[in-house]
């Protein structure tokens, strides 16, 4: 299967104004591969959530505060339309973009997060780590207090 990102820098003129993630979520993939050639493509197909489902969007999610670089070349690379990632982003500073481009990456991301606010996931998940590492405690302290019993025996 090819890289989504690899389609994405591919994708038709008509699709300039797509980001990476509503290029991978919402496109069936024969529209992933729109061409501006009218003999090898239908023309009349018109990309819409009605026609598809929607999938889901899945990427790292850095943290702003612990590592800022990755987490506004991710957003940049996630919710900003952009043809070529080498010359559009990677050679680019991300923190400037994501901070030109505030509204634009705020508006496409809003898309995939239903009114619930990145803060709030993120307590979640850590709640749950901390919680996961407290269980994991308890069972390293029973093993080490654990008698061996032979279940087999009468």
């Amino acid at each position: 299967m090819p890289d989504q990102r690899m389609c994405s820098c591919k994708r038709s003129v008509r699709l300039e104004k797509t980001s990476l993630a509503d290029f991978a979520c919402n496109l069936p993939p024969k529209l992933r591969n729109w061409t501006d050639d009218p003999s090898e493509q239908n023309m009349d197909l018109i990309p819409s959530p009605q026609t598809s489902k929607t999938r889901i969007l899945r990427f790292r999610g850095y943290k702003e505060e612990q590592d800022p670089a990755h987490f506004y070349r991710e957003q940049v690379i996630l919710f900003l339309p952009w043809r070529n990632e080498k010359s559009d982003i990677l050679e680019k500073d991300c923190k400037l973009l994501y901070t030109q481009n505030v509204a634009e990456i705020s508006e496409n991301k809003a898309k995939y997060f239903s009114g619930i606010s990145t803060e709030i996931l993120d307590q979640a998940n850590e709640q749950a780590e901390e919680e996961s590492e407290q269980f994991q405690h308890l069972d390293s302290d029973d093993d080490e207090q654990a008698v061996p019993v032979d279940v087999f025996a009468q």
